[in-house]
């Protein structure tokens, strides 16, 4: 592939906006670019060599900016690799876009760095589990792989939190879940936060995201939330930065809290956030930052 070519790893029927926007940037830049689906990657092992393949051929490309590959990941992580062994530039780090999926792994990243963190207890659902590490007050149970809200759980209080954590998908046979969870209080305003976009080490969009009505707790925009741009140098952009450096990632959405006397947490880092409704509220170029970094990756791999 000549240099300008760029693949894009993702399903464009699960975020269309964002396909959509990494098309449009792409045209801009005389960029050609190539979309594959996760699941027409395979690997052919014999003779002592692994080879990647797509679409049951072997390709060499220049650039793969993957995402929305979590639940395959243990076929295509390892043939992302296998590209990256070849000379291909992977967008983002592998290993890190695993844990940035994993709420409490990523927890305890930004923890083990020393950036404010929401406090919050990974734990498997049981019948005597306990709360008591968590402090008073509402409490959020969401689990430790969801994503775009689905899963999570307000409490008005933390007793009320671990009656329904301890009836987490359970059967009658009590049958071991195979997901684990996380348990954390709620900071500042239920339906608001603010999300950043970080890419190549600079925050490059902010917003401000308020849920469409009182009565829905999460602030997506996938579910209605209403996202107001923010000036870069907001506190919020600086912690962002550092956020997605402590995970290690090229590029991230990370979403932050902010408590009744101002002062902000890290509630999420997710190396495959949407920046569709980011670029929209904020005309912000995002799409067109994440190829750049791309380009200048492959640039810097070649010299």
């Amino acid at each position: 592939m000549p240099q300008a070519d760029i693949v894009i790893l993702s399903y464009p029927d699960v975020t269309p906006q964002n396909v959509t926007f990494l098309r449009a940037a792409a045209a801009k830049r005389r960029i050609r670019l190539h979309e594959w689906t996760p699941h027409r990657i395979s690997i052919w092992c014999a003779n002592g060599h692994a080879e990647p393949l797509y679409e049951n051929s072997p390709n060499e490309p220049a650039i793969i900016i993957h995402r929305t590959i979590s639940r395959l990941q243990a076929l295509v992580v390892p043939a992302l690799q296998l590209w990256a062994d070849k000379g291909s530039v992977i967008v983002n780090d592998l290993s890190a876009s695993v844990t940035s999926r994993d709420k409490l792994a990523t927890a305890m990243k930004l923890t083990h760095a020393g950036l404010p963190t929401v406090p919050g207890l990974g734990f498997l659902p049981w019948e005597g589990v306990e709360f008591e590490f968590l402090p008073a007050g509402a409490t959020v149970v969401k689990p430790a792989h969801g994503l775009q809200g689905r899963g999570v759980s307000f409490f008005p209080s933390k007793a009320s939190a671990e009656a329904g954590a301890r009836t987490i998908a359970w059967s009658e046979a009590r049958d071991v879940v195979s997901e684990y969870y996380l348990a954390q209080p709620v900071i500042g305003s239920p339906g608001q936060d603010l999300r950043a976009y970080v890419v190549g080490g600079a925050c490059v969009a902010l917003a401000r995201r308020k849920s469409a009505g009182p009565g829905e707790p999460r602030a997506n925009i996938t579910l209605g939330a209403v996202a107001t741009g923010l000036p870069l140098d907001h506190p919020a952009g600086a912690l962002a930065v550092a956020a997605a450096g402590a995970l290690g990632l090229d590029y991230a959405g990370v979403d932050l809290l902010e408590a009744e006397d101002g002062q902000l947490q890290i509630l999420e880092v997710d190396a495959w956030a949407g920046f569709a409704g980011l670029e929209a509220a904020t005309g912000a170029d995002v799409s067109g930052r994440i190829l750049d970094m791309a380009l200048d990756k492959l640039r810097r791999s070649q010299t």
